[in-house]
């Protein structure tokens, strides 16, 4: 579907734009959508935080508890890793890494060998 010039030009002469009913109802949309919006992305991003901050627990744990078993070197008792630090609690049964986040704090736990 083509338009001819004359067409287009006799359809801008009838435009006389956005009426402030069509700007409010279009800020209003606008408003209803991102509100509605922004609690999903600010769960979704706190999820994302929450998962980034387990999956590292795990990896220190992982090192610690190697070096703790292999090596025989003691953990210390706080790691920083960026902003983030990581307490490693050890006692006779197993060894813990937490981090604390906002309202909430992940742990992640491993058991000890029993002959050492």
């Amino acid at each position: 579907m083509s338009f001819s010039l004359e067409q287009v030009a006799f359809i801008l002469r009838k435009d006389n734009g956005y009426t402030l009913m069509d700007a409010m109802i279009g800020l209003s949309i606008l408003m209803t959508l991102s509100m509605s919006m922004l609690p999903i992305f600010t769960s979704l991003y706190e999820k994302r935080i929450s998962i980034a901050n387990r999956t590292e627990s795990v990896a220190i744990l992982e090192e610690v508890w190697s070096d703790y078993i292999l090596l025989g070197v003691t953990p210390p008792s706080e790691i920083e890793k960026g902003i983030d630090v990581y307490r490693v609690h050890l006692n006779v049964e197993q060894m813990c890494v937490m981090v604390k986040e906002h309202e909430t704090s992940t742990r992640v736990c491993r058991s000890l060998p029993y002959d050492l």
